[in-house]
């Protein structure tokens, strides 16, 4: 990457005088989701530097954003304390969202993801799920189906997830 663009961006951020950014925001290609407490100069960097949407966002009377929720480019998994206004918030940016109902509910710890496939805590049972982790997982690849750990996750083959590197549909 030579041109100045096309350069990647780089900023050294503390939230709150917290250097432990990923707790208190979660973002995709296309959003970012702050604690609404975070001065304006600060959600403008990051918006900036991700060149994404920047959304103010309370999950659970909590800034700890990036702890309680977890996202691809279709949609989000989010702890079942989330309000109505939450949900309909992270809705509003185009995502499907799926609350998490178990004693283990901080999806941003719990759940890593992105539009390929995720990692769950192990604790996370498929029948203690309610099919939110489940739900986003087939959306990763346009609902194609999967199983875990031998669940059928949609009633269909029984092709699993991750997907192998070459298998796997490219990035534009």
């Amino acid at each position: 990457m030579i041109s100045g663009e096309n350069k990647p961006k780089l900023s050294l951020l503390h939230f709150n005088e917290n250097p432990n950014i990923g707790i208190y925001c979660r973002t995709n290609d296309s959003v970012v989701f702050l604690q609404q407490s975070l001065p304006k100069k600060t959600k403008q960097l990051v918006g900036k530097i991700l060149d994404v949407k920047v959304i103010e966002l309370c999950i659970a009377d909590s800034t700890i954003i990036g702890s309680l929720l977890t996202c691809n480019s279709s949609g989000a998994v989010v702890t079942a304390f989330a309000t109505k206004e939450t949900l309909r918030t992270i809705e509003q940016q185009g995502l499907r969202v799926f609350p998490v109902k178990d004693v283990i509910n901080a999806a941003g710890n719990d759940i890593l993801a992105n539009d390929y496939g995720a990692l769950v805590h192990p604790e996370l049972k498929v029948p203690r799920l309610s099919k939110s982790v489940l739900s986003l997982v087939s959306l990763f690849k346009g609902n194609d189906c999967f199983t875990w750990d031998g669940w059928d996750g949609c009633g269909c083959d029984k092709q699993r997830l991750p997907v192998s590197p070459e298998d796997r549909p490219r990035r534009k």
